[in-house]
């Protein structure tokens, strides 16, 4: 896989977009990934979820930046923090390529050894759609005696926050947890950051601009959206200014 493959190529990022626009929530960031020119998006959906979230830590990286801003909310006075990341320290692994990971934890609980392995897009899709998301994402994902799913009901507090703990650390990169101090009452702040959703909201925010752009000298020069989108950024800029000098002279 591609690691590198960039969104800075404006007609990619439509692409992006379109296909985020079409894709359930959950899988928002498989379409842009597969978008991007890593894998076909429906193969996104079953890597290990620490996998593809690397892959979108690399793609947001390479496509708009390592800093981000992100809102979050304390949940002891109600401040609302504005957490500045790098997605650089958030990476793990080399520059190069994503970090070894074990594909499976075996726990020795009350019942017998329960083998967990990482969640997938897919597993979260599916667990999303359950009444109870939470035993759903647990019977998917781990495996009893004799291959038998795992049921919630059946372990008690201790052993259920291992198994969490197991799918948690399983995922990697594909969930993060930032934490941080609220600066109004001291408190501790935990906010979960989805690579993922992090890079469809910078396409998001980014393809509407594209497309004023086009629809703007489409209008002042009669080129073809391929036309325009095949011009350098600062080129593309400098008929944007050409077209506005143009429309402010009229």
């Amino acid at each position: 896989m591609a690691a590198r493959s960039s969104l800075a190529d404006p007609a990619r990022l439509l692409a992006a977009w379109e296909a985020g626009a079409g894709a359930p929530e959950l899988a928002r960031g498989c379409a842009v990934l597969g978008a991007a020119g890593l894998a076909d998006p429906a193969s996104l959906l079953d890597l290990p979820l620490g996998l593809v979230g690397y892959l979108g830590l690399r793609c947001h990286l390479t496509s708009f930046g390592s800093q981000v801003d992100a809102l979050t909310a304390c949940q002891a006075c109600g401040a609302t923090l504005d957490v500045a990341l790098s997605l650089t320290e958030l990476l793990p692994g080399s520059a190069g390529a994503p970090p070894d990971q074990a594909p499976a934890r075996a726990l020795d609980l009350a019942g017998g050894v329960v083998t967990v392995r990482s969640p997938t897009v897919r597993d979260l899709i599916a667990a999303a759609a359950d009444p109870d998301p939470r035993g759903a994402l647990v019977r998917r994902c781990g495996q009893g005696p004799g291959s038998a799913p795992v049921e919630v009901a059946g372990l008690g507090p201790d052993e259920l926050a291992l198994v969490d703990e197991a799918l948690e650390d399983l995922s990697g990169p594909g969930l993060i947890t930032v934490r941080a101090a609220c600066p109004d009452c001291g408190a501790p702040v935990a906010a979960l950051l989805d690579p993922g959703a992090l890079l469809w909201q910078q396409v998001q925010d980014a393809a509407p601009a594209l497309l004023r752009d086009v629809a703007t000298l489409a209008a002042a020069f009669g080129w073809s959206e391929r036309e325009i989108l095949a011009l350098p950024a600062a080129r593309r800029q400098a008929y944007l200014q050409l077209a506005a000098a143009q429309a402010a002279g009229r």
